[in-house]
């Protein structure tokens, strides 16, 4: 019969120590290859005084960043004034500004340190979903809203 401890930092397993990043690792690794992972990025770079720029990345099978994608380009997305008053930093999102990344090791690294799979500075998504439900967008139903906020 083997004997487990649990240590701060892994697992001890009779005389075989695994460290706890190798146990997310391991497991991240299957996560990607079992739900064919893809790691969505959006990005805004610095603009209009808005040095910052907006960047938000989540993990997510194709199946789900392909609805995202039909719902969300071309639609204007309001941050409002997140650079200070009167900024209103808003714009279309195109194509340009959306990158699907399938690199496993990359989708790795981010899982890593991102371990919702989820980040970001500011949420297109969240920020598109608070403005569907509010009526804001014209064929967007809150039916649509609220699948739309299911994907993520």
């Amino acid at each position: 019969m083997k004997q487990i401890f649990y240590k701060k930092d892994g697992i001890l397993i009779d005389d075989n120590f695994i460290s706890l990043s190798e146990i997310i690792e391991k497991c991240n690794i299957e996560k990607i290859k079992e739900n064919k992972l893809f790691l969505l990025r959006m990005e805004w770079d610095g603009w209009r005084g808005f040095d910052e720029g907006i960047l938000e990345q989540i993990v997510l099978p194709m199946e789900k960043i392909e609805k995202i994608k039909k719902l969300i380009l071309g639609k204007t997305i309001f941050f409002g004034e997140i650079a200070g008053k009167h900024s209103d930093i808003y714009n279309t999102l195109d194509e340009n500004d959306i990158e699907i990344i399938e690199d496993s090791k990359t989708i790795l690294n981010f899982m890593a340190e991102n371990l919702n799979g989820h980040a970001y500075n500011h949420s297109f998504l969240y920020t598109f979903l608070n403005y569907a439900y509010d009526g804001g967008y014209t064929g967007i139903s809150k039916e649509d809203a609220d699948e739309f906020g299911h994907l993520f």
